[in-house]
């Protein structure tokens, strides 16, 4: 701002220098762009864009992304190409026909992204016209244009347009305005299409295992014709139907329905934040009985102050017995955010308990209704050995306290399967709590009770753990569980108090010298540098210090004789010297030769 009040004199240089500055920032993109469209080496492009808040900025960048994008347009080596928040219609950078011919004419695209772009439905038909002119179709891998604001009419053209697009694995649609004919434009992509028109993707050499379809206008009728072409294909592995909350229980219930085709390939369902009721919990748990293929399925929800339970204990009953009377390898649940409760979390414990199939990642987060007592049945149900099956255990947000957390490391013990418990966003959780996991991870009432402590667990959650936690999880992260326990002993069970030093004193003679090799190989690891070369170190400390706190109790080890009796057939005399000798030093000294275990 001019620092005077007068206008003319002093106000024309601020806007020489303005326009100078403009100048100077689209000679910039430019020059960029052109390098750009001139390299015959460059594989990956992304482009971050920002908010802009001022008309006149917005305009000036347009104008100068517009600029950057003339250049990149003669690019021939891209592979990949990644815009985000960028302005691309309305005078942006697709209304110009050299961007198009990038996409035409570039025969090493592999992977396109526009993302948060404003394509909307005359860039989308812009970008449709493109894909299908493109020479070489089958080098595409990924589409992704995440809300573009597309309409439902732009949405089936696009479809439409990659025909052809046989090595297409990722396609993206998700946050747009996409419906009934998009989606029968998707059955065609799925199943081959009417015959009047040559198979889309689902031919022979068809590679789609990737379809994203979230927070769309899909409804009943939209998602009926979807699962018939779902149906109907074989390649397809992911879908993600999260947050298309115009579709009804019954048209879940009529979507659940293609799992019993035995040529479906669908291995990750999505449908998180979707109104399913009892009604499609229960199709959806009898079509899992005829299901072979499907491994992860998130049911997600996000859990809103008031909002009424819309699945009861029967549905979740009827839902988990289709589980386990199918032949499908499902491994991993999301359940989070349904406001289960003691009841509900009752049906889905019987249903675990006894579940052959073996879910290994399970998710409860988000929801605190269910009490002490049902937590805990849930845990002495699934969780202790033998028959416990799972890996990861997430209770984050879900106003657990250190009973509760008590009771959940009473129940691990003796469980080698668990390797994560995601008990993040759980503030009631004290350091009292956190020390029943400290005593799981590493028991240091002997030395027994520390080499059988647990050693699997790797993971509790983003949170900041107390240090003597924090260090065990550290520990447990190593490949090699014998060297975890040997650790564990040496840090906790001999150097806490005397008892496992007395232990050590008590052994046979014969055995001592393997204890003392078993010690000694542990302070050798700290010649050997590597990435945790602070903590072996510290291993190598622990155990010095044990060999030294035994020799220490029984000096007389390190000399002939012991073990502190007299030889037989000498002097007094002779023994008193040798005593005297031995400690000023100057006795003969048996060496000890150390086992190699």
């Amino acid at each position: 701002e001019p620092k005077t009040s007068t206008v003319g004199k002093d106000t024309e240089p601020a806007e020489q220098q303005a326009s100078t500055a403009a100048k100077e920032d689209e000679a910039g993109a430019k020059g960029v762009g052109h390098y750009i469209g001139r390299s015959s080496h460059l594989k990956t492009l992304s482009v971050m864009g920002e908010s802009i808040e001022w008309e006149e900025d917005f305009l000036r960048r347009i104008h100068e992304f517009r600029t950057f994008c003339d250049g990149i347009a003669d690019n021939r080596s891209l592979e990949r190409l990644l815009l985000r928040d960028c302005y691309l219609t309305d005078g942006g950078a697709l209304t110009d026909t050299r961007f198009v011919r990038f996409c035409v004419l570039n025969d090493n695209l592999r992977s396109l992204e526009l993302v948060r772009c404003d394509l909307g439905d005359v860039g989308t038909v812009l970008l449709a016209r493109a894909l299908k002119l493109r020479r070489n179709k089958s080098s595409v891998r990924r589409i992704n244009l995440y809300a573009n604001e597309i309409g439902d009419g732009a949405g089936l053209r696009l479809v439409r347009s990659l025909e052809g697009y046989d090595g297409l694995s990722q396609f993206s649609l998700g946050k747009n305005h996409v419906a009934s004919w998009t989606c029968r434009a998707l059955e065609e992509l799925l199943a081959g299409g009417p015959p009047s028109r040559p198979r889309l993707l689902a031919g022979p050499a068809s590679n789609l295992k990737e379809l994203i379809l979230e927070r769309n206008w899909i409804d009943d009728a939209a998602l009926c014709v979807l699962a018939r072409g779902l149906a109907s294909n074989a390649t397809l592995e992911d879908l993600d139907l999260k947050r298309n909350s115009l579709v009804t229980p019954v048209g879940w219930t009529t979507f659940a329905s293609c799992f019993g085709n035995p040529n479906i390939a669908l291995e990750r369902l999505d449908l998180t934040d979707n109104c399913l009721a009892d009604v499609g919990m229960m199709a959806l748990g009898g079509a899992l009985t005829r299901n072979t293929s499907l491994r992860v399925l998130d049911l997600s929800r996000r859990r809103l102050s008031g909002e009424p339970l819309t699945i009861s204990a029967v549905g979740w009953t009827s839902f988990f017995d289709g589980l386990r009377n199918s032949s499908a390898p499902v491994d991993e649940i999301h359940l989070r955010g349904h406001g289960i409760d003691d009841e509900r979390l009752g049906a889905i414990t019987n249903a675990l308990a006894a579940d052959a199939s073996g879910i290994k990642i399970l998710d409860l987060s988000d929801n605190p209704r269910t009490t002490r007592e049902g937590w805990r049945r849930f845990f002495d149900a699934c969780l202790r050995p033998p028959a416990s099956s799972l890996e990861g255990l997430f209770l984050c947000e879900n106003d657990l306290t250190d009973d509760v957390v008590r009771d959940l490391a009473s129940s691990l013990r003796g469980n080698a399967k668990v390797e994560a418990v995601d008990l993040g966003e759980n503030p009631d959780i004290t350091k009292a709590g956190w020390s029943a996991f400290a005593r799981l991870l590493c028991d240091d009432a002997d030395v027994d009770a520390a080499s059988s402590s647990n050693h699997s667990i790797e993971y509790l959650g983003p949170q900041r753990l107390p240090a003597d936690l924090a260090r065990l999880i550290r520990l447990n992260k190593r490949s090699d569980k014998r060297e975890v326990a040997r650790t564990k002993v040496l840090r906790h069970a001999l150097r806490r108090g005397t008892r496992g030093v007395d232990r050590l004193l008590a052994m046979d003679r014969k055995v001592l010298p393997r204890a003392f090799a078993w010690l000694a190989r542990e302070s050798r690891r700290t010649r050997r540098k590597g990435r945790g070369g602070e903590e072996e170190e510290e291993e190598g400390r622990a155990g010095r210090a044990v060999l030294y706190e035994v020799l220490r109790g029984r000096p007389s080890l390190l000399f002939r004789g012991g073990d502190g009796e007299e030889a037989s057939g000498e002097s007094s005399a002779g023994s008193k010297r040798r005593r005297s000798e031995s400690q000023s030093g100057l006795g003969r000294r048996a060496p000890l030769t150390p086992v190699r275990l």
